[in-house]
């Protein structure tokens, strides 16, 4: 039989383009990540407030205590399902008391820093060590509502650490803010602390929220 022949069978044989589905339509791989997120930073802020040295404010006691920022930038994220995460690892956790912080603002960035998104949306408490902030949420390992007075709060002060644990983030929903990015400051990407901006002397009182939750 020439070469150019067909044999009947083969007109029977189920055409393959509707079988072998094309790269469009072919998903990666579980867990891999999109090029474009593989460094993706997350830079975090979080209040922690501390009894002040030098006692309440005799005009008001309840101005009581100083304020420390402090700023974790996570990277490595993982793909998990449909949501990114980034994990603290445990020998970078850095404990605090459990009643005593508040996350204050979230900043994405790109792993070569040349692009970043502020989160500016306002943070809800979701329970269970839990905050929510513009689609973002961040998991903390525990959280109890203070419970008395500055004095009570200096005599039990460290009884029960947190530290953040992961933050999170529906993959649509990060594309979605990516989608919004700019210009990024430098100071974002320093992982450390500062006392209150505004000086040692100020005297604060609590957020409201660390009474509810």
């Amino acid at each position: 039989m020439a070469d150019t022949d067909i044999d009947e069978h083969d007109l029977d044989l189920e055409d393959w383009s509707t079988v072998i589905p094309s790269p469009a339509v072919h998903s990666k791989p579980p867990g891999v990540l999109p090029a474009w997120l593989n460094r993706m930073k997350i830079s975090v802020r979080t209040e922690i407030y501390s009894p002040h040295p030098a006692g309440p404010n005799p005009s008001n006691p309840a101005e009581a205590y100083y304020r420390v920022m402090l700023i974790d930038v996570l990277d490595n994220p993982r793909l998990e399902g449909e949501k990114v995460i980034w994990r603290v690892q445990v020998d970078a956790k850095r404990e605090f008391d459990n009643r005593l912080y508040f996350p204050s603002d979230v900043t994405l960035i790109s792993g070569d820093a040349s692009w970043g998104v502020d989160i500016t949306d306002e943070i809800m408490y979701l329970g269970n060590a839990k905050f929510w902030c513009g689609g973002i949420v961040f998991q903390f390992s525990s959280r109890r509502a203070v419970n008395g007075d500055n004095a009570v709060i200096k005599e039990t002060l460290r009884e029960e650490f947190a530290w953040l644990v992961a933050v999170e983030v529906d993959l649509g929903t990060l594309e979605g803010i990516v989608a919004k990015a700019g210009p990024v400051k430098a100071r974002e990407m320093k992982v450390g602390q500062w006392r209150d901006e505004t000086g040692r002397e100020v005297k604060r009182e609590l957020r409201p929220e660390m009474f509810i939750f």
